[in-house]
């Protein structure tokens, strides 16, 4: 699996997600813009500088684990199961489902650290 292609597509996905949810007014408008931020972000910086013999990946691998970490608890924070109405239980199950999708970024980069430097 090409390393580059899933984390630039993941990150578009993240963003496409914070829209969505910015979009139908989910959680509080402040959380969703730090995660685009966190997402854009990340994604600029691996981007610009990817194949540089220069960029220190380590050090990008462990700044993005803690800043995953952080929209990950923001995440947390903003979703709440007693938003789901009783009458709309498929559109909560969507909603969260689409949170828990955000979780990937932070699993895939546990699991590229362990690979690479384990």
């Amino acid at each position: 699996m090409n390393w580059d292609i899933v984390f630039v597509y993941l990150m578009v996905l993240e963003v496409i997600i914070e829209a969505y949810q910015i979009g139908k007014n989910q959680g509080k408008l402040w959380v969703n813009l730090v995660q685009i931020g966190i997402y854009v972000s990340t994604f600029l910086v691996y981007t610009l500088n990817r194949g540089q013999g220069s960029f220190p990946f380590g050090l990008f691998l462990r700044g993005a684990t803690f800043a995953f970490i952080i929209a990950i608890i923001l995440e947390v924070s903003n979703f709440s199961l007693g938003k789901v109405e009783k009458g709309k239980f498929g559109l909560g199950l969507i909603n969260l489902a689409l949170s828990l999708l955000k979780f990937l970024p932070l699993i895939l980069l546990i699991l590229f650290l362990t690979d690479s430097y384990m």
